[in-house]
């Protein structure tokens, strides 16, 4: 069940952001709308990476109730501006570039050689049902859920 209830949140964050970024605070401007998402986006997730050892000492220790509501708040923070960071990004990129076939094959082969070049193509592909992903130094570890 976690699927679908993390593409709902995606799919919420994002439509949500259409409705209080470019009709509410951009008064209809999708270029502005999209670069404010864009750039505030990348300015918090930058941010919590820069001090996210800040933010476990300031949690304290697991299991405590400082720690979960901390968690959870970095879980939401993170979350949301990831998303609002890529929404601008992707949205402002089908409105200056436009959408159509070319578009597409042009960001997929952009995609596919850097992660080919990167040598990160295979963690990047989604894993098959009953599968356990385990990540231990880059190296991807799969076990096989057995059913009883």
């Amino acid at each position: 069940m976690p699927g679908p209830g993390v593409g709902a949140y995606w799919r919420g964050t994002w439509d949500y952001s259409n409705v209080w970024l470019e009709e509410g605070l951009c008064k209809g401007d999708t270029d502005l709308a999209n670069i404010l998402a864009l750039v505030t986006g990348l300015t918090i997730t930058m941010a919590i990476d820069m001090f996210h050892t800040d933010l476990a000492r300031i949690a304290g220790t697991p299991g405590h109730l400082r720690h979960t509501i901390v968690r959870h708040v970095f879980s939401l923070t993170w979350g949301s501006a990831d998303i609002i960071m890529w929404k601008g990004l992707w949205d402002g990129y089908d409105i200056w570039a436009g959408r159509a076939e070319l578009q597409s094959l042009a960001t997929l082969s952009i995609g596919l050689v850097t992660l080919t070049l990167s040598r990160s193509l295979r963690s990047a592909q989604s894993m098959p049902v009953k599968i356990l992903t385990k990540i231990k130094w880059l190296k991807c570890v799969c076990y096989l859920i057995r059913s009883v």
